[in-house]
């Protein structure tokens, strides 16, 4: 049967962005932190960029960026990278040390706001999984690594300008500082997600209403198709016929019976009945 047609204005719509892949930049299932397979970056030129879709300009507002990283060396180089470096954007840098170190940057020489976590004692340890949250909340930026707070600063980029609107993973903007090492489920978010020390999750996650990026990398090795999971409405519109179950039960209430879905009322309730009927 027909998904239920939902209510509202639209205003919980969500696009996917569109992912390019540069260098020899692919999935692997050699390390894996949840699902099949992890993003392998090579260091040497390998990352990926999307496009944009206005959802990073973030302004003075509050998000998270994070992930799950797994790191070969101790070379300064770039697991991500929003905005231009030179132009106000903030990098994440895995910088050489022993046995490496995190620097967020947040202006055009890191003078203006950064954070550095060193060392073992903080969590961070050459080819082992960690985990990086990265949390803009009410003004203070805080950095997360396996959940526990490393640092925070005051005086965070506002990256929503024309020609600042680059958005990179697994090296700088333009591809430099590649980076070597894996990352899995890469999610940004409008909001800030922590607010105080949490214990990281070890399932994939699912797209909500303040979702803007989701990359789970769950699939075959060497796969250079990437997917931005982020995709599709809550509460908001029904899907096509026949994709009613499984597949979408997650945010969506649909029986079968064939027919057009009726009308539903309006709700961004993610869990029930009121969200359509087949």
């Amino acid at each position: 049967g027909g998904g239920g047609a939902g209510g509202g204005d639209g205003g919980l719509g969500i696009a996917a962005h569109t992912i390019t892949v540069y260098g020899d930049a692919q999935h692997s299932t050699t390390q894996k932190k949840i699902g099949a397979s992890s993003i392998n970056f090579d260091g040497t030129g390998d990352y990926i960029k999307f496009n944009d879709l206005e959802r990073m300009d973030f302004g003075t507002g509050d998000w998270t960026i994070e992930s799950w990283n797994w790191m070969a060396t101790n070379t300064v180089t770039a697991g991500y990278e929003f905005g231009t470096f030179s132009s106000g954007g903030m990098l994440e840098m895995f910088q050489g040390g022993s046995p490496g170190n995190i620097v967020y940057y947040t202006d055009t020489s890191g003078s203006g706001g950064s954070i550095t976590v060193t060392g073992a004692t903080e969590g961070i340890t050459l080819s082992t999984w960690f985990h990086t949250a990265f949390v803009h909340d009410s003004g203070t930026g805080t950095i997360y690594v396996d959940g526990t707070n490393r640092g925070t600063f005051s005086g965070t980029p506002d990256i929503d300008y024309s020609g600042n609107r680059n958005w990179a993973i697994g090296a700088g903007s333009t591809g430099g500082s590649a980076w070597t090492g894996y990352k899995d489920e890469f999610r940004v978010s409008n909001v800030a997600r922590y607010t105080s020390n949490f214990t990281p999750q070890t399932t994939p996650f699912e797209h909500d209403a303040n979702t803007i990026l989701l990359i789970h990398s769950d699939t075959s090795d060497g796969s250079t198709t990437f997917t931005d999971s982020s995709e599709g409405s809550i509460g908001q519109e029904g899907y096509a016929g026949g994709d009613a179950a499984p597949l979408h039960t997650t945010y969506y209430q649909s029986a079968g019976g064939g027919g057009a879905g009726a009308a539903a009322a309006n709700s961004t309730d993610a869990n029930t009945a009121a969200n359509g009927a087949g």
